[in-house]
């Protein structure tokens, strides 16, 4: 009796790293579907880990447990993708004729003021002062 119950502990065990590496992958494709969203909707006011998750149909919670184990929150990562994209469009010469407040507005930002801050933070320097040392205007 004893050999047959540890035969089924065993068995129930063997299964095991298949199921997780099986949740592994389901996890990955999630996130992966997740940034692709955040990208595509990039420039989006509105663009909320509520409104992601309700887009991806899964519950908030879900969303940030799939960002738990990632160095930063979904939030945070949304915020360092506007402000990269935002850097980028402040270098571009294309975009010379646009001024910082629509640079901000275009990736999503409601606040000039806020904007400014979280550029400062990140970039040690404000939008303005960004965008005259990479165009090299003195």
């Amino acid at each position: 009796m004893a050999v047959a119950i540890l035969d089924l502990i065993g068995a129930a065990y063997a299964d095991l790293p298949q199921a997780l590496a099986d949740r592994s992958s389901l996890s990955t494709a999630h996130r992966i579907r997740i940034i692709n969203f955040i990208e595509a909707h990039l420039n989006d006011p509105d663009l909320t880990p509520t409104r992601i998750a309700e887009a991806c149909k899964m519950t908030p919670r879900y969303l940030h447990h799939l960002f738990s184990d990632q160095d930063e929150t979904v939030a945070r990562y949304i915020l360092r993708r506007r402000l990269e994209a935002c850097s980028r469009a402040l270098q571009s010469g294309a975009q010379r004729g646009s001024t910082v407040t629509a640079i901000a507005f275009d990736y999503g930002f409601n606040s000039p003021t806020h904007f400014g801050r979280v550029f400062r933070a990140k970039y040690n320097v404000t939008p303005r002062e960004y965008r005259r040392e990479k165009a090299g205007i003195t």
